[in-house]
């Protein structure tokens, strides 16, 4: 006889025919909740990268406190622009709608090989900065690169002034040459460094990931979520009491309740209960399971 699993989205029914160990397993794979804030940064970005090109593009820039889904939300717009092939006189060429580069300094050199990293392309670090530039740009350019996301520019604040403001005027400068926007990802802090240069502010058009506040969104979150877990059993998560549990423990940031609803399903799961109950939801506020830094002791950072 089949069970029906009416609780759990139908693309993830499957994982109710594993064992106890592989749907434990699966709860640690990547997957990303489809919340109305997120589709809507979603589509921001798509309009962006979509403007027709002219001499002065506008930017955007996601912030946010740590752990809220800001690069979630961005790596799902890298995967929703995959890589082309376009047949050419010279042969076959990849289109790269999106290139997405991790911002882990102030080096200018670092800078440019970050994005050459993004086309596997062969490089010399002995280059000069320049040289490198001019490959990138090349690139950029043959791969009709469309957008592209720099994610933690806050990273940037490593480094002294003045190279911050070197790594921010190369930024504007491959906005201007190729005609493209820039997408930054990064926390509050990246705002900052807008500031510093009236020609940057005005140039970046700013969305914030807020906390979320103890509301039927709030709720409507939870049950995304338990459409996700493959528990045999509903839990009715939004339900008031457990709503209330959970937001307590993660303080309306949105990766910690995550990491809170992981550990949950996992003990479920463990001790056969196959469903969140509200003594799961207390063991793990006592912190006897999951040993998870609470987001009190970040959220002023």
């Amino acid at each position: 006889m089949q069970i029906n699993y009416e609780h759990i989205h139908p693309d993830f029914q499957h994982l109710m025919s594993l064992s106890k160990e592989e749907r434990t397993y699966s709860l640690d794979q990547d997957f990303m909740i489809y919340y109305p804030k997120a589709k809507e940064v979603i589509q921001v970005m798509s309009n962006f990268m979509n403007k027709p090109k002219k001499n002065r593009m506008q930017n955007l820039l996601l912030i946010g406190d740590p752990n809220m889904g800001k690069t979630t939300i961005a790596k799902k717009f890298y995967a929703m622009n995959p890589n082309k092939k376009m047949e050419t006189l010279d042969g076959t060429t990849t289109l790269k709608p999106v290139i997405y580069v991790n911002i882990q300094g102030s080096s200018e050199k670092e800078f440019y090989t970050s994005i050459l990293d993004q086309f596997w392309a062969p490089y010399r670090v002995s280059h000069s900065t320049l040289k490198l530039k001019q490959q990138a740009i090349h690139l950029l350019k043959i791969c009709q690169v469309k957008t592209i996301i720099f994610d933690e520019l806050h990273n940037l604040l490593r480094g002294t002034p003045t190279k911050q403001c070197t790594i921010l005027d190369q930024i504007k400068n491959l906005s201007n040459e190729l005609m493209i926007p820039m997408i930054g990802v990064g926390t509050k802090a990246a705002a900052t460094l807008l500031y510093n240069d009236p020609q940057l502010v005005s140039r970046f058009d700013i969305i914030k990931l807020n906390k979320w506040d103890l509301n039927q969104e709030f709720r409507g979150l939870l049950q995304s979520f338990e459409k996700r877990l493959p528990l045999k059993k509903p839990s009715f998560l939004a339900s008031k009491e457990k709503a209330v549990l959970l937001y307590e423990l993660c303080q309306g940031n949105l990766g910690y309740l995550h990491q809170v609803l992981i550990a949950c399903a996992e003990y479920a799961i463990e001790k056969d209960i196959e469903e969140i109950t509200q003594e799961i939801i207390e063991t793990i506020m006592d912190k006897k399971l999951a040993q998870i830094t609470n987001p009190k002791d970040y959220a002023t950072s």
